[in-house]
């Protein structure tokens, strides 16, 4: 093995390749561009859906609602977007009033077993909410049903705690804070890590496929391939200087994607992360360097 004529070779490769647009297409525009805009296009997508959803209207029926709490219907019609419709019917009809939420033809089901016929005003509810998971207006149902059960138990439970002369101190009885101990710093290298490592291996291997096609493929279309293994070089160094040049492009085309996902990553994620509370900051270790070029 002479690292003389496997630097030749690889030279003649490097010249070759750049003369070829779609290599420079593929190793270079293409990492640099292409992932940033698609995380863009994606995140902005997300944004938007998320939006969409907080516009569509629940359809939800309740059954089984007891006279002592008929200020439950009442919290949930204060609920925006979310349609209430209360069923007088039997038991039997919890049956179609499921099934309709699996067809769609209702997004959510509230069934209601009080478990007594008292007079007296707190009378406990078990409340089973019947949605379908597959659906997402199904879940955005689901989800405003919860926020308004809790107002609704918070309220009645507040009111009860009044009544038996308990301060709101003693009835909670015991609080639990939690609090994140990450930096933004460390905040913004675990979203690298869930983001990075996909779409780094995706682009590195993107970058290799076209060069190593045109080193092999292509030396036969330009008919230099016969000319090349009848030269005084060995095989070995061939192959060497080959590899050399992929593995080259590869590691421009992931170092390009990197800066490129580094530089725009923080302006396409700032919508999603307005409500966590703090900067994020988007930086790479330089212990992990190392990681990234083997």
């Amino acid at each position: 093995m002479k690292f003389s004529e496997i630097f030749v070779l690889y030279q003649r490769e490097i010249r070759s390749a750049l003369r070829e647009r779609s290599i420079v297409v593929n190793s270079f525009l293409i990492p640099l561009f292409m992932y940033p805009i698609l995380l863009w296009v994606m995140f902005t997508g997300m944004t938007f859906i998320r939006g969409q959803e907080e516009r569509f209207d629940s359809h939800v029926v309740i059954h089984g609602l007891p006279r002592q709490h008929a200020a439950f219907a009442d919290t949930l019609n204060q609920i925006e977007r979310l349609q209430l419709r209360i069923d007088h019917g039997t038991d039997s009809s919890d049956i179609r009033n499921v099934e309709a939420v699996r067809d769609g033809v209702i997004d959510a089901f509230l069934n209601i077993d009080s478990g007594s016929d008292s007079s007296e005003s707190l009378v406990p509810m078990r409340i089973s909410v019947a949605f379908n998971e597959s659906r997402e207006k199904s879940v955005i149902a689901r989800d405003r049903i919860l926020d308004g059960i809790r107002r609704y138990r918070t309220g009645v439970l507040t009111e009860a705690s009044h009544h038996l002369g308990i301060s709101p101190v003693e009835w909670n009885v015991f609080t639990i804070r939690s609090e994140n101990t990450a930096t933004s710093v460390q905040m913004g290298r675990f979203l690298l890590g869930l983001l990075l490592p996909l779409f780094f291996i995706i682009m590195v291997s993107i970058g290799c496929m076209h060069p190593a096609v045109d080193t092999t493929a292509g030396e036969r279309e330009r008919k230099t391939w016969e000319t090349l293994m009848s030269s005084a070089v060995s095989r070995i160094n061939i192959v060497i200087a080959k590899y050399w040049y992929v593995a080259t492009f590869g590691c421009i085309a992931g170092v390009l994607n990197l800066a490129a996902m580094m530089f725009s990553i923080r302006g396409i994620m700032a919508p999603l992360l307005s409500g966590s509370g703090g900067e994020i900051v988007f930086s790479i270790s330089l212990s992990s360097i190392p990681l990234l070029i083997l």
